[in-house]
């Protein structure tokens, strides 16, 4: 996606679209996802997920948003060409999926090995190069790397070298994080950690710091500078985010299970559709199909006689909203009586 970004010529809009890709998770982030929401979310896997994805597209689009509102180019009408649509074939179809499919598999069999490796020999190794057996596994390079960041995860309750070592290595290639929690935790991670950790966890992996593959393509795309700010930007606004879930998990769990949350979502829905509502009503949308001429935009609403009173005409200003409505009554009326 961040290579396809180069078809855009207008360059600050090409910016703003790596900006929102590093938000919209890969699908070698997907391992990772399954892992932790069939550990920890049974039944709701899918849910999960989807979640994910649906929230990842609309944080891309609001980063994108506030990124044009701080650009003060001139925007530009984009223009592209799309080759006329025709219905795939099922064997061309067939063959394209192989060809992804088979890519997709051997990418992750040769990162997964290539970490695995890296992971077993900082895991068995101490800073003096000795050998450490699996009871010594806490004073090994990889324990006393994963400990140095581990404080940043400690708001989200996760309090584990490990699951630092596994963040680290997802920076590398996000196939990693799923090769490095095999290796650290054996028996697995159920029971490790809390399901609202975990949930936080979840969050930070799927918004964070893309890997270094995409990395490199953003620095062929983008500036250097501007890709190191959109690396360190996409880290912090997935940290806050983690923090965040964490809090609101907590929260909602203290609140008393589901009803709290569904509570504070109907209310809030209430409280957007009565604004809204007022705001309507505020700027004098029509009654009985009398248009009173108070919106910004050219009005388009037809009177009972089938014709617009008053198109092409600029919105009153707040004093004269109450004599522009009795003038298309007025209107209206005479309109009426010369139908009759």
């Amino acid at each position: 996606g961040i290579v396809a970004s180069r078809s855009v010529e207008n360059r600050p809009l090409q910016n703003r679209t790596v900006l929102a890709l590093h938000f919209i998770p890969c699908s070698a982030r997907m391992p990772a996802f399954l892992l932790i929401a069939t550990t920890f979310f049974k039944g709701r896997e899918f849910v999960a997920v989807s979640l994910l994805y649906a929230f990842g597209l609309a944080l891309g689009i609001a980063a994108s948003w506030v990124a044009s509102k701080a650009d003060a180019t001139p925007p530009q009408p984009f223009v592209s060409e799309i080759p006329p649509l025709r219905f795939p074939r099922a064997q061309a179809v067939l063959k394209q999926l192989n060809y992804y499919l088979k890519s997709f598999i051997i990418k992750m069999i040769t990162t997964l090995l290539a970490v695995s490796v890296i992971v077993w020999l900082m895991r068995s190794f101490s800073p003096s190069f000795e050998f450490l057996p699996e009871e010594r596994i806490s004073e090994s390079l990889l324990a006393k790397l994963g400990g140095a960041i581990s404080f940043i995860f400690r708001p989200m309750g996760i309090d584990s070298w490990q699951m630092s070592v596994a963040a680290i290595c997802g920076l590398v290639a996000k196939e990693g994080i799923v090769s490095a929690l095999a290796l650290l935790y054996p028996a697995g991670i159920a029971g490790e950690f809390s399901a609202r950790s975990m949930l936080a966890f979840l969050v930070f992996i799927a918004y964070y710091t893309p890997c270094a593959i995409a990395l490199s393509a953003s620095v062929n795309e983008v500036k250097g500078r501007l890709c190191a700010f959109y690396a360190v930007f996409s880290f912090l606004a997935a940290l806050l985010l983690g923090y965040f879930t964490y809090f609101a998990a907590s929260v909602i769990e203290l609140a008393g299970t589901l009803n709290a949350a569904l509570a504070v979502v109907t209310a809030t829905a209430l409280v957007f559709a009565v604004s809204h509502v007022s705001n309507k009503i505020k700027r004098g949308k029509s009654d009985d199909n009398i248009c009173c001429g108070c919106s910004r935009k050219t009005c388009q609403a037809n009177c009972r006689a089938g014709r617009s009173l008053h198109r092409g005409e600029k919105a009153p200003s707040k004093q004269g909203r109450k004599s522009k409505r009795q003038t298309h009554e007025q209107r209206y009326n005479v309109r009426k009586r010369g139908l009759n």
